[in-house]
């Protein structure tokens, strides 16, 4: 390690920004929030969305429950601005849902970390990233697991609506090798989801019933050290998921319908220490997401199957000018592609339609350069990260992030960056029809501002954002009916450029501990707006955040309280259109746990999911979650 990066690193909390260098949480300019594997074993939560709804600038929806489609915004960004990675590599769907990122395909069980980066960071991430960054890590290096030494874990879980679950794991670190592994499955035979009264419209039998899932997984983390400048990685991860959902356009409400994802990651890298003060990584990544419907057992022509590949390379450089100057550079090269087949219709005659297979394989080549410089010079650090983006299909755009911080000395600091993004629409917002796909969108360009005030002692750390963020060209569901019949039947428009668009607000984060007390508080005030369009702003409320606590009731007892509110939100139903959607009304929930340590190995925990039974709606139609509890037990080998 370059004497540069030791003095990057002072023994704090640290998150790993986009060029490798591994920074403290103090010093990173852009919003941070990190969840760790403590965090998330003492969650009241079953999957990502009970995990992260109600962080800073951080809005959730999902269609049903646990299994079923998970949305995030951020920043009132829309899924497709905000860039997924799993350890490190990127993750969509490009069709079926419009370039969102399955969340629900990733159980508890496979993860280590989560780092959320809010705000643009397309310079330094590349395209997708308009709304921030979450990378979700299933492996770790800095678990603190002595060299030689074994570690097993397994759990096991049982619950209300036939929900159980189980893992197991197992990791060895040597002199020279690091090995991780871990398996499991999750399933629950579901609660109902739709309200028949809001659904049964147009001659359609939607019909609720149980909306269970099975999901199986699979990962796989391994290190090999040559000497101490080089180190090549292997990281593998699959899961595979069956979930049942409500169909608002089902012909008969007998019909069982289920979606089927696969999603496969497979990630190899090489790290090299060319010197005391130059780190060089070349890493090659792939992703496969498959998604297909099925009707009664039997795959849906209509639906049809969606699968979204992702081929990346990335060479990332690290060079330490001095030690109080630290310069990146590098450059990437991606492949997205849509591999999709269903059956679409033609209209013969009035009224009369005939079937034609659809084969779409659209691909998108992306290439990116990128150059920045950070520095620390006594009370200030700067950044300043410039980009060249190739996205394809003719669109280049040139991008920045500036940024400096200021200490005020006593815990304080005063941190603004400016930012810009081009991003270009996915293969399946232009070419998906069951999304309102439309080949001539344009791409969205942003601008990004950000100022923020911090405090940090040993027990207390809060940090305020006052964020805007401008839009031209946004892309948004519009108010014309896609011309395929088959989709325009069920009401699903056709995307569009709105023109212009903004978002202003503010978030509060904090953290604070004492005794056996801790406390985490998230706020978020945001005006998500589509300037002189009278398309609202869909699936954004304007009002949310959520409360943590938690009291260590002693040595082997620990509970944990999360509440959770948000104001009301604009949603699409059927019948619907962009400029006239459902208001659904704001709520709140509540989440307990309570965790006891029967031995040093093993460890017993009890979560109640809305507590009070809480009728609520974050989609327009869809019934609230019951109250869900889950009792497991967890060993941990020494």
């Amino acid at each position: 390690m370059s004497h540069a990066q030791s003095n990057w690193v002072r023994g704090e909390e640290t998150v790993v920004t986009a060029q490798l260098l591994r920074e403290p949480l103090a010093d990173v300019l852009p919003s941070v929030s990190v969840i760790t594997r403590e965090d998330i074993q003492r969650a009241p939560a079953s999957d990502l969305y009970e995990l992260i709804n109600g962080l800073p600038g951080i809005d959730a929806t999902r269609t049903g429950p646990p299994g079923n489609p998970i949305t995030v915004s951020m920043r009132g960004a829309s899924g497709a601005q905000t860039l997924v990675l799993v350890d490190g590599m990127p993750f969509s769907a490009q069709g079926t849902i419009g370039g969102l990122s399955p969340f629900e395909a990733i159980p508890l069980g496979l993860i280590r970390r989560i780092e959320i980066l809010r705000g643009n960071a397309s310079a330094q991430y590349g395209p997708g990233a308009v709304g921030g960054v979450i990378n979700i890590m299933t492996t770790t290096d800095d678990d603190g697991q002595a060299v030689g030494s074994h570690r097993t874990s397994a759990t096991v879980a049982s619950g209300r609506f036939g929900q159980s679950q189980w893992s197991a794991g197992m990791s060895f670190r040597g002199e020279e090798t690091r090995l991780q592994f871990s398996v499991g499955q999750n399933e629950s035979k579901g609660y109902d989801a739709l309200i028949p009264s809001r659904y049964s419209t147009g001659g359609y039998a939607a019909h609720p019933g149980p909306n269970g899932y099975r999901q199986e997984f699979y990962n796989l983390g391994l290190t090999r050290q040559f000497g101490r400048q080089t180190e090549l990685g292997l990281r593998l991860t699959h899961t595979r998921l069956k979930a049942e959902f409500d169909n608002a356009y089902a012909d008969r409400n007998t019909d069982v319908w289920d979606n089927k994802t696969q999603v496969n990651f497979m990630g190899l890298y090489l790290k090299h220490q060319v010197n005391s003060d130059w780190m060089t990584r070349l890493q090659y990544s792939q992703s496969l997401n498959q998604q297909s419907t099925f009707t009664n057992g039997a795959f849906n022509l209509s639906y049809g199957s969606f699968d979204s590949s992702h081929q990346n390379w990335q060479w990332d450089n690290t060079v330490a000018l001095s030690d109080r100057h630290m310069l990146t550079a590098g450059a990437n090269s991606a492949k997205v592609q849509l591999d999709a087949q269903h059956t679409g219709y033609v209209e013969l005659s009035p009224g009369i339609y005939g079937e034609i297979p659809v084969l779409l394989r659209p691909s998108i080549q992306t290439r990116r350069v990128y150059t920045g410089v950070t520095s620390l010079l006594g009370r200030v650090n700067t950044q300043l990260t410039l980009s060249r983006d190739e996205l394809g299909q003719g669109i280049s755009s040139d991008n920045f992030l500036l940024g400096a911080g200021y200490s005020l000395g006593q815990g304080y600091k005063l941190t603004a960056t400016r930012s810009s993004a081009l991003l270009a629409p996915t293969v399946g917002q232009r070419y998906d029809p069951s999304f309102g796909g439309n080949p001539t969108l344009l791409p969205e360009r942003s601008f990004s501002n950000e100022a923020g005030l911090q405090f940090q002692s040993d027990t207390f750390k809060w940090r305020l954002v006052a964020f805007q963020v401008r839009y031209a060209n946004l892309i948004s569901m519009g108010s014309t009916l896609v011309s395929d019949p088959f989709w325009r039947r069920q009401g699903v428009s056709q995307l569009e450029n709105i023109g212009q668009a903004r978002n202003q607000g503010y978030e509060w984060g904090s953290t604070w501990r004492s005794g056996p007390w801790m406390m985490g508080l998230g706020l978020t005030w945001q005006e998500p707006e589509n300037q002189n369009s009278t398309i609202k702003p869909l699936n954004k409320a304007k009002r949310f955040g959520n409360l943590r606590l938690g009291y260590q009731l002693n040595a082997e007892t620990r509970l944990t309280w999360v509440t959770y509110g948000s104001s009301d939100r604009f949603t699409l139903a059927p019948g619907d259109s962009a400029t006239s959607p459902t208001r659904t009304s704001g709520y709140s929930l509540h989440h307990w746990a309570a965790e006891h340590r029967l031995s040093k190995q093993l460890n017993a925990k009890f979560s109640l999911i809305n507590a009070f039974d809480k009728a609520h709606s974050t989609v327009a139609g869809y019934a609230p979650q019951p109250r869900t509890w889950l009792l497991s037990l967890s060993y941990q080998s020494d």
